[in-house]
């Protein structure tokens, strides 16, 4: 596969579900940055670079700033506000997607969210197949669960780890 954001080794995954990810995976927030997503059968795994310095070491032609780095991951609450709320986008938008792991900077570590559709249901209580990305339902469940710090921040507490190399 000639995609630079999915590696070679992709196996026993839908033609749909390739199309539809890969479409997903350019629209997620921060995906300038991402160092890898994948998918493999009815799983997605999402690693951004550590820093602007590891992005720029892997594409030194790209154009990218660190202010553009930065937008995304300088602030603590943004960078959470993008690891609870992406995963939860990829379940809203992908049906088939049973479980996402994500890994994002913030400030000098990685943290991890590794969650699986039934327990975000069950902890949100939502119904994903109920909900779309344009809908006033998910614009309701970002307000409600993820602009909403102490929402938020139990939601990481109990889902996120937080590591202080980026190893998988």
């Amino acid at each position: 596969m000639d995609d630079p954001l999915i590696p070679d080794d992709i196996v026993e995954i839908s033609t749909e579900m390739l199309h539809k990810f890969l479409r997903l995976a350019r629209g997620i927030n921060g995906s300038g940055f991402l160092q890898y997503a994948s998918a493999d059968k009815n799983n997605v795994l999402v690693k951004y670079f550590s820093s602007y310095a590891d992005y720029k070491r892997a594409n030194p032609d790209s154009a990218a700033r660190p202010k553009a780095f930065d937008y995304y991951f300088a602030d603590r609450a943004d960078a959470e506000m993008l690891i609870v709320r992406e995963p939860m986008k990829i379940m809203t938008a992908l049906p088939m997607v049973q479980s996402v792991v994500l890994y994002a900077p913030v400030d000098s570590t990685y943290m991890k969210v590794d969650i699986d559709r039934e327990t975000a249901a069950k902890y949100f209580d939502i119904d994903f197949m109920e909900m779309s990305l344009n809908d006033n339902k998910w614009r309701k469940f970002v307000d409600k669960n993820i602009i909403d710090s102490s929402k938020r921040n139990a939601f990481l507490s109990r889902f996120a780890a937080e590591s202080g190399d980026n190893t998988e």
